[in-house]
């Protein structure tokens, strides 16, 4: 992925300007870039020398070292401010001369009769290596998201109970039904290396849910006669997840692709159905339901995983694109003769977002 160098070439290429590091720690890429691929990391007093005329791209300087692990010499950039120049490039009275042909060498009898003319060395000028004066920015480790999410989850549950009433059983039902749920996403990243880093984030969601329930009552004066009647509702359900992820990175220049996945902690609540109640009036042909409410709070644990593709607009700036999959269950038990609710939470979410490095 770097260019190599053999070390046949190393005694022309290091007749140049050599610079020494003076952080403790300088990293060499491939390209003048912080986000193209890492060569080597180099300890404070490592001696490197300039390419060429040391070729500099904005705050980059373009150098050549011994590469150990390759065995050889390869090139890569450099931050300006992390080295200091320790030998200038000269050019001295014998690199101007031109080669005496050996029949032209004059005998020792001529050399004191004939003044020898005085040979003038030509130096060229060169302008010193504009090095930048902005204070060298460390590489950050810390990040923060801002993203919004769109739901793709849809849950369906059916609860089912009776009872006994005028000497017969009345029946119950309650269909359930979650909806998608879209989302808002803050999250706080470290990176522990180029690659390996950590994010606590929290997701904020709140869905509607409908229920559908019905009832069956028996006759009050006559046996096998039930009466039927049914009715809607619509609720919120909120799932709010804290989360803590380990996240892998893999950088392509601008781009980069994160993998992560963890544990996560669901704050959610609801308002569900607590009982269902009728009415009727003689003849007692017909009945009408209806229900009362109560909302309940459940917290549990769960996990989620994903991926996210990051473009960096700036050093410190970028834009992502992500897919998230939570998932948890919850069980909310009303109070009463009801029986409880066990909804899934979570689900998969994708979207996009800002992503600051600091």
């Amino acid at each position: 992925m770097f260019v190599f160098i053999s070390f046949l070439a190393l005694p022309l290429l290091s007749q140049g300007i050599k610079v020494r590091v003076i952080t403790e720690k300088a990293n060499v890429y491939l390209e003048a870039s912080e986000y193209s691929y890492l060569i080597e990391t180099l300890e404070k007093g490592t001696i490197l020398s300039l390419y060429g005329s040391g070729e500099i791209k904005g705050n980059w300087l373009n150098v050549f070292f011994k590469f150990e692990k390759r065995g050889g010499v390869v090139t890569g950039f450099i931050r300006a401010l992390q080295v200091e120049i320790i030998k200038a490039q000269k050019i001295t009275k014998d690199e101007n001369k031109e080669p005496i042909k050996k029949e032209e060498v004059p005998k020792p009898s001529e050399i004191k009769k004939e003044k020898k003319p005085e040979i003038v060395p030509k130096i060229e000028k060169k302008e010193p290596i504009a090095f930048p004066q902005e204070k060298a920015q460390a590489r950050t480790k810390f990040s923060i998201k801002f993203n919004y999410n769109m739901g793709f989850s849809e849950v369906n549950k059916s609860i089912s109970w009776s009872e006994e009433i005028y000497y017969e059983n009345a029946s119950y039902d309650i269909d359930y039904k979650l909806k998608k749920g879209n989302s808002f996403d803050v999250g706080l990243g470290y990176k522990f290396s180029n690659s390996i880093g950590i994010e606590l984030g929290i997701d904020v969601c709140s869905r509607n849910m409908s229920s559908n329930y019905s009832a069956s009552i028996p006759h009050p004066l006559l046996f096998n006669s039930p009466r039927n009647d049914q009715k809607t509702g619509s609720y919120k359900l909120t799932e709010n997840v804290v989360y803590l992820n380990l996240f892998y990175s893999i950088a392509f220049s601008k781009f980069s692709m994160d993998i992560f996945g963890g544990p996560a902690y669901f704050l959610s609540s609801t308002e569900l159905i607590n009982e269902i109640s009728f009415s009727h009036s003689y003849p007692y042909e017909t009945i009408s339901i209806n229900s009362s409410t109560e909302k309940l709070e459940k917290n549990s644990f769960g996990f989620n995983v994903g991926s996210s593709l990051n473009f960096y607009l700036a050093r410190s700036f970028g834009i992502f694109i992500n897919a998230q999959y939570f998932s948890a269950s919850a069980d909310f038990d009303p109070s009463g003769d009801i029986p409880g609710l066990a909804l899934s939470l979570g689900g998969f979410k994708a979207g996009a977002g800002l992503k600051i490095l600091f």
